[in-house]
């Protein structure tokens, strides 16, 4: 069974794209709207995202929840 690790690949089930797991983060609070994400990953993917302060990167964090490892 595949497993969250550094290196690895994993779909990111928000967009259904690739993402390579960079780094783990651990939980983060999301300062403008006070949210806390749990056990958030570090990814970088082959594309730009659009996130959902309508910024467009190719590296950003996401919650291990919405991570699907390969």
């Amino acid at each position: 069974m595949s497993r969250l690790q550094v290196g690895g690949l994993a779909i990111n089930l928000n967009s259904g794209k690739i993402v390579t797991l960079v780094k783990f983060l651990g939980d983060m609070l999301y300062t403008p709207t006070k949210e806390t994400y749990k056990s958030v990953w570090h990814v970088k993917a082959n594309e730009f995202h659009v996130l959902h302060d309508d910024s467009m990167k190719l590296e950003f964090g996401v919650p291990a929840s919405e991570l699907l490892p390969l």
